[in-house]
């Protein structure tokens, strides 16, 4: 909703209708060719404020939306700045610094979420220097990164671990779905897709068993013909075999689990 994300020419015009906050809207909507608006209502004895503070962003947690990194011949020579491209299809220029450090630490956390204070922490560490200005700067930059779409806000920590513990386990509603479905919800509310071995998969995970467990139940499945192991497109019948693919697959998708922010604590 910020008239500030178009090109410099484009903001200009906006800004002469800025007195009229529904027709710049409106415009904006236009421009964006928007087809579906969401629009919060309020109470009129509600003290409105359009001005977004940067200091909002020290109380929350942070997550950095994965961005493509934008090669050429000046990135190559130097690392003094990194051009990347959004998901929203924006370019990001980053310079060599606090925020840049503080980027490539979220990246590596993705897709869990650090509280500001931690991040500014880990940024100072990692960048050697530090002080109430830098702390400005780095929420000042974080919210321009958010307007950017690059990086999410949250008001509170994620709900999911990354992590596979010893007795791995989904959400309630995942195993709901993946009774009947393909297609489940995870913990981000986005809606991924399953194939039917890990949907098997995903029914055993309750918390109650541990991968020993996991690996006779997912077994068992096999002997029972519920489950066909493949290579080449030839049936694995060998129970060494069995045991090993099983194992691997196991290690692998309870990993693609986690990263997809379906495994919860």
């Amino acid at each position: 909703m910020l008239a500030s994300n178009f090109p410099p020419e484009v903001f200009a015009t906006l800004s002469k209708i800025q007195n009229n906050l529904v027709q710049q809207e409106q415009y904006m909507d236009f421009l964006r060719n928007r087809t579906f608006r969401a629009s919060l209502l309020c109470h009129k004895e509600v003290q409105l404020s359009r001005t977004v503070n940067a200091d909002v962003v020290k109380t929350m947690h942070i997550s950095a939306v994965p961005m493509w990194a934008i090669k050429s011949e000046q990135s190559e020579q130097t690392q003094e700045q990194n051009n990347y491209l959004s998901q929203a299809g924006m370019q990001i220029r980053m310079a060599a610094g606090l925020t840049q450090v503080a980027y490539k630490i979220l990246s590596e956390h993705w897709p869990m979420s650090i509280a500001f204070d931690d991040l500014y922490a880990k940024a100072v560490e990692q960048s050697g220097a530090g002080d109430s200005k830098q702390q400005d700067m780095l929420a000042n930059d974080l919210l321009s990164l958010f307007t950017a779409k690059a990086i999410e806000l949250h008001s509170v920590p994620a709900a999911f671990q990354v992590e596979v513990s010893d007795k791995p386990q989904v959400s309630e509603l995942a195993r709901l779905q993946a009774e009947n479905s393909y297609s489940i919800t995870n913990m981000r509310h986005e809606v991924a897709r399953i194939n039917e071995p890990t949907r098997r998969l995903m029914l055993l995970l309750d918390g109650t068993s541990n991968h020993e467990q996991l690996l006779e139940q997912m077994l068992e499945m096999v002997a029972k013909g519920e489950l066909i192991l493949k290579e080449d497109e030839v049936e694995i019948t060998d129970d060494d075999k069995q045991h090993q693919y099983i194992q691997q697959f196991l290690q692998k998708i309870l990993q693609e689990l986690g990263k997809s922010a379906l495994l919860v604590s």
